[in-house]
């Protein structure tokens, strides 16, 4: 009787005005352009995609217009969890642009309720390239206080490693060289 009230019951715990997979690339993310085009067509407010097993599993997807503190556009967001009272977490936001550009993304996970383990990386768009920044802390004592930015554009990274050789080269010029002495015979 138990196996059949959990059988009957289990399917109660999704809910969705959307599948996700659908809008799935090759590559395990998502087709931004689609997702724009199909929540436009729904003419729903914003689709969603709720998975739920009570204190065992929560997934919950979202896509819709993103909300006035953002550049207008759309944002994608997902918020998971999984293990007894879901002590083991994550998320994840991706806001794009009206023709699906990138905005910015911010990913969290966390273990043992953030106590144990807690990540976190964003990525910003910018003039200079994408901007990414990660924060790291393990057993709440442990890891790095600021956040460490590193833009991802091609040109900028050129002209650091550029100055980086410039500056070697600088460095070579200045150390004094031993010069060889002569051995007696």
């Amino acid at each position: 009787m138990r196996t059949l009230a959990l059988l009957t019951l289990l399917p109660l715990a999704a809910c969705a005005n959307y599948d996700f997979a659908r809008a799935r690339l090759p590559n395990g993310g998502y087709d931004h352009g689609k997702l724009i085009a199909d929540l436009k067509e729904s003419g729903e407010g914003s689709l969603v995609d709720i998975t739920w097993v009570p204190l065992i599993y929560t997934k919950i997807t979202s896509f819709r217009a993103s909300e006035p503190a953002y550049p207008e556009g759309y944002t994608l967001s997902s918020l998971g969890g999984v293990g007894p009272l879901f002590c083991i977490s994550w998320s994840m936001e991706h806001v794009v642009t009206e023709n699906a550009g990138f905005v910015e993304s911010r990913d969290d996970v966390w273990a043992g309720w953030t106590l144990l383990y807690r990540g976190h990386e964003s990525r910003i768009a910018t003039p200079y390239g994408d901007r990414l920044s990660e924060r790291h802390r393990v057993a709440v004592l442990f890891g790095t206080g600021d956040d460490h930015a590193l833009y991802l554009d091609g040109k900028f990274l050129e002209k650091v490693e550029k100055q980086e050789r410039a500056d070697a080269a600088r460095q070579q010029r200045t150390t004094p060289t031993a010069e060889p002495t002569a051995t007696p015979q």
